[in-house]
């Protein structure tokens, strides 16, 4: 089961195909474990894709609402079901078939519409684009990628959506490259030599409700930085090295600003916040 945190107190969990919301206030404060089934849609069950990203929409300080595409009716939806929020895309192709590989949000504040990016492509086609739209449901933006370009993206075993730098992020064998989706545009952005790639990643969080002065601004920074974590395969059990790089702008090198050795291979990483 992989957890996979979406507030201060919540996390989100797969069991097999079914996706829940659980929060840790309840039973914090009340002794409760609440935990809510979220791939359900007038009472039926549907395919919710791995990606997913999270912002509030008023409901309540510890109820984040949950961004997933439907991977039997191609369409994104908040999840739990809410008529009130529902959304439906007005796009210039037809979503049919495509398959969600990467979502990330600009993390508006609590109550504000954000811009939301998405990266979706056709198995059977072969079309990919990135659609941008606001989670109001408006679309903003829809770029097609070649698939010339698309074909080691989709191949990846872990893909990134970088709006500060207009990056799509990927793992090519032993090297993150890019996509600059502006100018339509492949490169590398570093190589690991004899490592092996075993996750890269920039956390999804909203730090929206932290009390302290300055965490916000400290946490929108951090939330900008690339995880990226190697190992030896030769020596899994404490070759594991963990890093954090700042993107610049304009396709210049990463610039490496932590480095953790000494773990065992790494297969995810989270921050934790401190309000």
């Amino acid at each position: 089961m992989k957890l996979v945190k979406s507030g201060y107190t919540s996390f989100s969990a797969n069991n097999g195909n079914d996706l829940f919301f659980c929060s840790m206030f309840y039973m914090k404060y009340m002794g409760l474990m609440m935990a809510q089934q979220l791939n359900v849609r007038s009472g039926e069950p549907f395919h919710a894709a791995q990606p997913r990203t999270y912002m509030g929409t008023g409901r309540g300080p510890f109820d984040y609402s949950t961004m997933v595409y439907d991977e039997d009716h191609y369409r994104f939806m908040w999840t739990p079901e809410d008529p009130e929020h529902d959304i439906s895309l007005q796009t210039p192709f037809s979503m049919n078939g495509f398959h969600l590989y990467a979502m990330q949000n600009k993390m508006g504040e609590i109550g504000e519409e954000t811009l939301i990016l998405s990266f979706l492509h056709n198995p059977v086609t072969q079309q990919s684009y990135l659609l941008q739209f606001l989670s109001n449901g408006i679309v903003k933006e829809t770029k097609q990628i070649a698939y010339a370009d698309a074909a080691d993206i989709v191949a990846s075993p872990f893909i990134e959506i970088d709006h500060n730098t207009g990056y799509i992020i990927y793992v090519k064998g032993n090297q993150v490259m890019a996509y600059d989706y502006t100018i339509g545009q492949t490169f590398r952005l570093l190589d690991m030599g004899n490592e092996s790639i075993s996750l890269i990643k920039f956390e999804k969080y909203n730090q929206g409700f932290s009390k302290m002065p300055g965490r916000v601004q400290l946490y929108d920074e951090l939330f900008k930085r690339l995880v990226v974590c190697t190992y030896d395969p030769s020596s899994p059990d404490n070759s594991g090295t963990f890093r954090l790089y700042q993107l610049p702008l304009g396709h210049q090198t990463p610039v490496l600003e932590t480095e953790e050795k000494g773990f065992a291979k790494i297969v995810d990483a989270a921050f934790v916040p401190i309000h």
